[in-house]
């Protein structure tokens, strides 16, 4: 299977003396962005705190991590932890699904206020859908709404309706995770929807026919969406004047880059 993604994203994950950061476009917009007028937001202050909230909610995410993989190692040694797995480590693989889909709208946000849009209740799910539609008129009217860089951005995230799929369900159609085993064997999981369908099915995360791994299916995701903001901040860059970046050693810094570091080496085992 392509693994380009896993390749091109263990590229941008680095350690130092300093710890785990990100390093690339989205680090370096982030740090080229201008402070912005909290008291008396206008739409380039209201650009910085969205792009801001990008960072926010991949945080969210790299700590979910980072906790689901602690715990799967304490558990061996601390009983509370270990009798309290399933529930723990369900929570958390709702939550980084919701802050996976709450990044994305920020995303939206952005784009639509770089255009000079009116931007109250952004959807990612409604841009990628009209950009994704085949429906050449709906292509078009979104064109001409967020402008062809952006259209072409959004097109490029083929693996939204996993994410999707998922979130929606969790939050709005009675959709509920389970964590099987113990800690000892994995981050085995299935988001099932409100009629019991499996939700989390393909090939390259499955343990079996109706279980998979975690770490496997956040590696492949989180890379893409890595790829995905790299693309973001140079589209960004452009828009607000900025490009191209300057070369800096800017840093989006997490620990739980290690984590993911590490889960993306394991996938790309499995692959082979």
């Amino acid at each position: 299977m392509d693994s380009s993604h896993l390749l091109s994203a263990l590229e941008l994950l680095v350690e130092d003396s300093g710890g785990w950061y990100q390093k690339g476009d989205l680090a370096t917009l982030v740090g080229e962005m201008p402070t912005p007028d909290i008291a008396h937001p206008d739409r380039k202050s209201r650009i910085v705190l969205a792009i801001r909230s990008v960072t926010q909610n991949e945080w969210n995410m790299l700590t979910c991590i980072q906790r689901l993989e602690w715990m799967r190692i304490a558990a061996g040694g601390d009983g509370h932890i270990a009798s309290n797995w399933y529930n723990y480590a369900s929570a958390d693989i709702e939550y980084w699904h919701v802050s996976f889909r709450s990044l994305l709208d920020y995303v939206a946000l952005v784009l639509l206020l770089l255009a000079g849009r009116k931007a109250e209740k952004p959807s990612f799910h409604k841009l990628h859908g009209k950009c994704t539609s085949g429906d050449e008129k709906k292509v078009k009217s979104v064109t001409d709404e967020i402008g062809p860089d952006a259209v072409e951005l959004l097109q490029s995230a083929t693996w939204f309706n996993q994410i999707l799929r998922v979130r929606t369900s969790i939050v709005h159609r009675g959709g509920h995770t389970l964590v099987f085993g113990g800690p000892s064997n994995g981050i085995l999981f299935q988001v099932y929807g409100g009629f019991w369908q499996n939700l989390v099915a393909a090939e390259p995360w499955m343990f079996n026919d109706n279980v998979a791994y975690f770490d496997r299916y956040a590696a492949h995701l989180m890379s893409h969406l890595i790829i995905f903001l790299e693309r973001f901040a140079s589209t960004v860059a452009r828009r607000y004047g900025l490009f191209p970046l300057p070369e800096r050693d800017a840093r989006n810094c997490h620990d739980g880059f290690k984590v993911l570091r590490a889960w993306i080496d394991a996938s790309l085992a499995a692959d082979e």
